[in-house]
């Protein structure tokens, strides 16, 4: 098996899936009551545009304001596909955790090369499955509200990633800078999931 290919990738998000598989039988709690089951805002596909301006749609409980219009994005889909049956709110967290997963392998074997390890693939497929099976993240993909913070992980993700390809591209500056631009408009997605996504600035520093 050749593990620098797509094959580690495609076996980590698939484990990450089949760990939290038992989480589909679970229901709403805490903070989904007011945000998602007595939020009338995420009912209607309306308000797709109006989530981008007023904060006040976060809630359905008057004064808990909060910006978060790419986590309000996924409740308006999440309702328009399936109503209020947490399976499927449930399986959107699974997924994007997966997401998350798929991309810790591809963006440790991006960081390896920048620092000229030689790396046969094993080393991200290994950091992979410890994102992918870490009990830290249980409470993320279990809790729907905490999708918040896996939103804002596969967008910080996924931003260093162009980051990195930006810092590496050769040809004419249109290609680096569709790169530059692909990162931020990612990092710009994480922070509409939640705020905690400031942390690629550092990272990037780093």
């Amino acid at each position: 098996m050749n593990l620098r290919g797509p094959a580690a990738p495609i076996m980590v998000a698939a484990v990450a899936v089949i760990a939290y598989a038992t989480s589909l039988t679970g229901t709403f709690h805490f903070d989904d009551l007011p945000t998602i089951l007595r939020n009338p805002a995420i009912q209607d596909p309306g308000n797709l545009d109006d989530v981008f301006v007023d904060p006040d749609l976060f809630s359905g409980e008057p004064g808990n304001r909060m910006y978060r219009p790419i986590l309000l994005s996924t409740y308006l889909a999440n309702h328009a596909i399936a109503g209020f049956d947490p399976v499927a709110w449930h399986l959107t967290n699974v997924l994007l955790h997966a997401l998350c997963a798929l991309l810790v392998v591809r963006l440790a074997g991006r960081l390896l090369e920048h620092f000229g390890v030689v790396e046969t693939g094993l080393a991200s497929l290994l950091a992979g499955l410890t994102f992918a099976l870490h009990p830290v993240h249980s409470e993320a993909v279990n809790y729907i509200s905490a999708r918040s913070g896996v939103i804002a992980t596969a967008g910080v993700l996924g931003a260093l990633l162009c980051h990195l390809a930006f810092r590496r591209a050769e040809g004419p500056p249109k290609r680096r800078g569709l790169w530059l631009a692909a990162s931020l408009s990612l990092f710009a997605l994480a922070l509409g999931g939640k705020e905690i996504a400031v942390a690629f600035v550092p990272a990037v520093f780093a």
